[in-house]
């Protein structure tokens, strides 16, 4: 595949992981490796059946001390609530889903995590990293 002239490779190898956290808890990370300033990864947070789905999609600007960081983020988090017949006992699940996106452009400190979105008590940093 020939190399795109419009888009050419970031100096080096940056990581770029998502990660998210309720209170003191992890739901997980997804990561990956890349000298692209494109990149688009998505899959779930962690291994439990109804995880957290996320996706992203972006650009990575290097400017001096800094990384530009245009993203577009989304994420689904199944929802289970008890259901129940009336006058008897709960007689199992619904599980619905709950989404988010944001998308923007963030200024970012290289090897420093930076929250960029909170929603029902969850909090999502992004980080990237030079990687060799």
């Amino acid at each position: 595949m020939a190399e795109d002239p419009q888009s050419p490779n970031l100096s080096k190898n940056f990581r770029l992981t998502v990660s998210g956290k309720k209170g003191d808890q992890s739901l997980g990370e997804l990561s990956a490796l890349t000298c692209s300033p494109e990149i688009s990864m998505d899959g779930y947070l962690d291994a439990s059946p109804l995880g957290t789905m996320f996706a992203v999609t972006g650009n990575i600007t290097e400017q001096a001390e800094q990384i530009k960081f245009r993203y577009n983020i989304s994420f689904r988090t199944a929802v289970e609530t008890p259901s129940s017949r009336p006058g008897g006992p709960t007689a199992g699940t619904n599980l619905s889903f709950d989404e988010h996106s944001c998308s923007g452009s963030l200024l970012m400190k290289v090897g420093k995590a930076h929250e960029v979105f909170r929603s029902a008590g969850v909090v999502y940093t992004v980080l990237i990293a030079p990687e060799e």
